[in-house]
């Protein structure tokens, strides 16, 4: 993870780089909620989450500092499981994650880098921004199937979502519900749905996902609306810090609502 210097103090920056690290841990545990899902773990050393959902970010690892040749034995083994159930994964690399040639090792073993993804961080004891009024807008949790549907339709649209990924996605809603570790918000603007957001609480330090606006709504204040219900919900949960990543597109949205850049998280597939 290459980490970059906000205009923040040496204190908190730490605060911000460990939350980063604690979610990647703990957040990916969420898919521990489907059915049928089994973790392999080592303290410190490595997480991986195994499911029978044939979708890589449903199969996550996480690496710590590894020795050497403690490296080449978790990448052994992390293959060689999801090589044996024939199921795809990701591998992400935290702040903590070494040694630093991790990604070469990955990719000897037939992993591929799919992204280098900019994370932010923002303290939830700072004061949130009270969203804009927007005419015709109303964001609410998701609590009906109506409302899942919804959401899921603007990923479709905003993100381009296929298909897969889509019925994935539904089946870990289904497994969470409404009330649990995972969240949901989607936002109608004149009773039509125009975006979304997630809030992954599988852990002290929530992670936002999901962000997305359908393309004839951009520009309104829709994805800081759905943002700033997520954070409530966060900061009401007990939560002091929560995380996101994001692409440059979205980095200015979140600046303005108190989020600071961290770093980048370089994100592994397999199969390559």
């Amino acid at each position: 993870m290459a980490v970059s210097s906000p205009d923040v103090g040496d204190h908190r920056m730490a605060e911000l780089l460990e939350a980063v690290e604690r979610h990647c841990w703990d957040g990916s545990r969420l898919s521990l909620i489907l059915p049928g899902s089994e973790a392999r773990e080592e303290p410190g050393r490595f997480l991986q989450v195994l499911t029978t959902v044939p979708i890589g970010f449903m199969n996550p690892i996480v690496s710590g500092r590894l020795t050497l040749d403690g490296a080449g034995q978790v990448i052994a083994g992390a293959t060689a499981a999801l090589r044996d159930r024939g199921l795809p994964g990701l591998w992400w690399l935290p702040p903590s994650a070494g040694p630093e040639d991790m990604g070469d090792r990955l990719a000897a073993n037939g992993w591929s880098l799919q992204e280098s993804m900019p994370w932010m961080a923002r303290p939830l004891d700072d004061p949130l921004a009270e969203p804009g009024a927007v005419a015709g807008l109303v964001v609410r949790r998701v609590r009906s199937p109506a409302d899942q549907t919804a959401w899921l339709e603007v990923m479709r649209s905003g993100f381009g979502l296929p298909d897969p990924i889509a019925r994935g996605l539904d089946r870990l809603s289904s497994a969470a519900g409404t009330d649990g570790v995972w969240l949901r918000y989607v936002a109608f603007l004149d009773g039509m749905p125009a975006g979304s957001a997630g809030l992954n609480r599988a852990g002290a330090v929530p992670g936002l996902y999901n962000v997305a606006t359908v393309p004839g709504a951009r520009r309104r204040g829709v994805a800081t609306a759905v943002t700033l219900a997520a954070l409530r919900d966060a900061r009401a949960g007990g939560a002091t810090m929560a995380v996101l990543g994001t692409t440059e597109m979205g980095r200015g949205i979140y600046e303005r609502l108190g989020f600071r850049p961290v770093g980048t998280i370089d994100i592994h597939g397999w199969p390559a």
